[in-house]
Order: structure tokens, then C-alpha cells, then sequence
């Protein structure tokens, strides 16, 4: 019996996360900020046009995966959940592998299990279209394999996980240090056999250049290939959206007292960022368990390490830029199943305790995806929608139009602005050529006031969205 439950409960929790994010990306249908410019590259990839999709902030690898299903005729945003509904799939059964690498017993390897198909966060992914969920199966599998000692492998996917978010190529730290350790520990045993420790050779040293030599590898070809379609030159795009959003920008300009206000922000939300990325508990309970798999035996010790660096590389690197919630999911596959080490491994009193902290955790979980069920999430967005299909219909045509509102100019076949805080005047240094026609962007008085007092003939166009509060909040402009 246990053999089939062993077998079986994996599938069925597939299939139930599966439902869950199927269920909300239905009942969404519309995208986030970022999700709209993921969902125009994934458009534009599946139209020939890999330049454009290549071209925008955020890396490519999620449009490419997306764009093959959207070739076939489906509409990208239901292009997008199906295929991270199946890429949740494997991170579910990728959890799954590294319990069993602990030694989780089967209800442990349930429980982390569940921690992941019930998570807010991790449900809202297909919906929200953000990319960490196609970075996360890399993440996953490339643990998986460093724990299999598949070190190529795992260094691949890492390097693979870089197309899709460049934090994602950190995780190759795991199977570096982890082949580092085994080829310490077999010198040494050869030096106890007798030998010079030379006898291990080159082969074994090669592991751990090899892991280096294919991120390497990755990465520069991800930026060869980008400087080839779009001409640009930067390893990362992200880098130059995102460096003025934290401490970085302002250091880099030696406004030293901004930098340290910034970090110190960024510091102050790391708490409650991880706390509510990882559902009010789990992560933290994960750390726990961390702390457990790194006593448990000498080998678990090596593994722990290695996971905890590439924890800190991980929080570091976002201290340097931003902190919140969502951007903490890449930990799960660390964190989660050391969850099911603590589920499994404390004794006495204690064990009930967290027991029940991990139980109120999954029903804190539930809950709120029942609520988005309910009430689902940017519902009074949907006039975004609305406007932009709106003015596809008025004859917006490619390029024509400036927006700074992402879901705006997707809905109108528009390429979308980057998910910045855009101005008026911002916005009119774009309008330097003549079939730029339409402005779009919020109705704040800042902006209106910049639009009367621009000369270039725009003039306010009304909508029928104008009769929602939302739709009051957007201005239009026509020349």
C-alpha cells in the first residue's frame, strides 16, 4: 500500500495543482504589468518577429517557451497557464525527488509537496503571467540533479533557468559545491589508502570546472544571441531597469546617504517580503529545517551548506535591487522540502507545535486561494483591456501609439512601455515622429496639467471606460 501511495500521491498532487492554477488563470484573464509585455514578446516570438521579443527588459527564455503553443493559433494568456500550469507539474514532482534525497518520509514529502500546490503566491503565477514560473522548474531539477551528482546536467539547467530570470543562474553554486566536497572527501580517502592524492587526477577536478565552463557558456551565449537580434550589448537587460529601483544606482552616482537609505529599506521589508512570498510561515519553517538537515549527518552537512549559499547569494543579490514577496518563490525548492525534514525529524512537544504551524500555514494558504476564486485579482483592470481593444478597433496601428500602461497597449497590439512609473513628460520626449498619434497614461494632475500645456496638437479623447472610476483614472490623448 505504501508502494502506491509512493507512487500515486506525486500524480494526484500534480493534478491538483494543475486545477487550482487553471481554475484562477480562467477566472483572471488579465495579466499583470509585467505580465503584459511577457505575453506581447510571446506574440511577437510566435509571429517571426524575434528582434522585438528578444528586445524587451525582461529575458526571453519565458516567451520561448510560450510562443510554440501561441504559433498554433491559442491566444497567448491561455498559452501561458497551460504551459506553466505543466511546468508547476514538474516542480511538484522535482520537490518530491530532493525529500526523498532527505530521507523525507512519505507524509513529509506530502506536506512539502502541498506547501507548493497550495501556496498563494505559487497558484497566482499563471495568472499574475510572471516568469518564476518557468524559472522554478530549472531551479528544481537543477538541485535534483546536483543531488544525484549529475553536475553537467544540473549546470545546464541552471544556465538554462538564465534565459528565463538571471537570478536563476545562481543555483549552479549547489552542484559546484557539492562536487568540490566529494572530490575533497575522495582525496582524502585516497591519502588514507596509501596513495598521494594524485591518483584522483585531472577527471576529478573537472567537475567543478565544468559546472563554471557551462554557465559561462550559457550566459554568454544568451548575450551573443540578444547583441545579434537587437543590438544590445548588456549580459543582462534587467540590469540597466533595474539598478536605479535599488542601492546600486545611487552608489554607482555617489550619492552615498540615498544607497544607504535605500539598503536599509530593502533590509527592513526582508522579513515580511519572505514572510509573505512563502505563505506566512513556510519559509521561515524551512530555514528550521535547514538548520536540522545541516546536523543530521556529515553528507546532509555539505548539502545544507551548499543550499544555504546559494540562499544568501540569492538574498543578497535582490538586497542590491529590490525586495518583495514574489521575488523570494525561487528559495522554494530549498525551503519547502526542508519543511518536510522538520515535519519529520523533531521529537516530543515541539514536534506538535510545528506541526500544527505547518498545518495553519496550508489552510492560510487555501483560504486565500479561495478568496481569489471569489473575488478574483485586478478585476477593475479589466477597463485597461476594454480601452485598448477599444482603440485597436478606432485603427491604433503597430507603432502609433505610446502608452504607460503595459496592459494598455498589449490589449491594442502595442508594443508596451517598460513597467515604470512614466510621466507626461516622460512620455512626450518619446513622440518624436509623426505616426505616433496616441497617448496613453493616468489622469494624475501632474500629467494633465504637462498635456495642456504641451504645443505638439494633442487634444483628450473620451471612452466609453471614461464611466468607471478606473477608466476616469486613464487619459487618452489624439493628434
Amino acid at each position: 500500500m505504501s508502494r502506491s501511495r509512493d507512487r500515486y500521491v506525486p500524480l494526484l498532487l500534480v493534478l491538483l495543482a494543475s486545477a487550482m492554477r487553471l481554475a484562477l488563470a480562467f477566472r483572471v484573464r488579465v495579466p499583470s504589468s509585467d505580465g503584459a509585455i511577457y505575453l506581447w514578446a510571446c506574440e511577437a516570438i510566435a509571429d517571426g518577429r524575434f528582434a522585438d521579443g528578444w528586445s524587451t527588459v525582461f529575458h526571453p527564455g519565458t516567451a520561448m517557451l510560450v510562443a510554440p503553443l501561441v504559433g498554433f493559433g491559442v491566444s497567448s494568456d491561455v498559452a501561458f497557464a497551460l504551459v506553466a500550469t505543466i511546468a508547476a507539474g514538474f516542480v511538484v514532482i522535482g520537490i518530491d525527488r530532493i525529500c526523498r534525497s532527505f530521507e523525507c518520509d512519505a507524509t513529509a514529502r506530502t506536506v512539502a509537496m502541498m506547501l507548493f500546490v497550495v501556496g498563494f503566491h505559487f497558484v497566482r503565477l499563471p495568472a499574475d503571467v510572471y516568469s518564476e514560473a518557468f524559472a522554478l522548474p530549472f531551479v528544481t531539477w537543477a538541485i535534483v540533479m546536483a543531488l544525484r551528482e549529475r553536475w553537467s546536467m544540473s549546470a545546464a539547467l541552471a544556465g538554462c533557468g538564465f534565459f528565463v530570470r538571471p537570478e536563476a543562474i545562481l543555483v549552479a553554486v549547489v552542484p559546484w559545491m557539492l562536487s568540490l566536497a566529494r572530490d575533497s572527501g575522495r582525496r582524502t580517502e585516497h591519502a588514507k589508502a596509501g596513495g598521494e592524492g594524485r591518483g584522483t587526477s585531472t577527471r576529478r577536478r573537472n567537475p567543478a570546472r565544468a559546472i563554471v565552463g557551462i554557465c559561462v557558456v550559457c550566459a554568454l551565449s544568451f548575450g551573443l544571441l540578444r547583441g545579434w537580434l537587437t543590438g544590445g550589448h548588456a549580459l543582462t537587460p534587467k540590469l540597466d531597469f533595474m539598478l536605479p529601483l535599488g542601492p546600486l544606482g545611487p552608489l554607482f552616482e555617489g550619492h552615498f546617504a540615498e544607497a544607504a537609505s535605500r539598503l536599509g529599506s530593502n533590509v527592513f521589508r526582508l522579513v515580511p517580503s519572505i514572510a509573505s512570498g512563502l505563505d506566512y510561515g513556510s519559509g521561515f519553517l524551512g530555514l528550521i529545517g535547514l538548520v536540522l538537515l545541516a546536523k543530521s549527518t556529515r553528507a546532509r552537512a555539505v548539502v545544507a551548506r551548499a543550499m544555504t549559499t546559494f540562499a544568501l547569494l540569492h538574498v543578497i543579490t535582490l538586497l542590491a535591487f529590490e525586495t518583495k514577496p514574489r521575488f523570494f518563490l525561487m528559495l522554494a525548492p530549498i525551503l519547502l522540502p526542508c519543511v518536510g525534514v522538520l515535519w519529520m525529524r523533531l521529537r516530543g512537544f515541539m514536534r506538535q507545535i510545528v506541526r500544527v504551524a505547518i498545518l495553519t500555514t496550508l489552510v492560510v494558504a487555501v483560504v486565500r486561494d479561495v478568496k481569489d476564486q471569489i473575488d478574483p485579482p485586478r478585476s477593475e483592470k479589466r477597463v485597461e483591456l476594454e480601452l485598448g481593444r477599444q482603440l485597436a478597433a478606432r485603427g491604433s496601428t503597430l507603432g502609433n501609439m505610446v502608452s504607460a500602461l503595459p496592459r494598455v497597449a498589449w490589449a491594442a497590439g502595442q508594443r508596451p512601455l517598460p513597467p515604470w512609473p512614466w510621466t507626461a513628460t516622460e512620455l512626450l520626449q518619446r513622440v518624436i515622429e509623426p505616426h505616433h498619434r496616441i497617448l496613453v497614461m493616468l489622469a494624475t494632475d501632474d500629467n494633465l496639467r504637462a498635456m495642456i500645456a504641451d504645443p505638439r496638437g494633442f487634444r483628450r479623447v473620451d471612452t466609453p471606460g471614461h464611466a468607471t472610476e478606473r477608466g476616469a483614472r486613464i487619459a487618452v490623448y489624439e493628434r
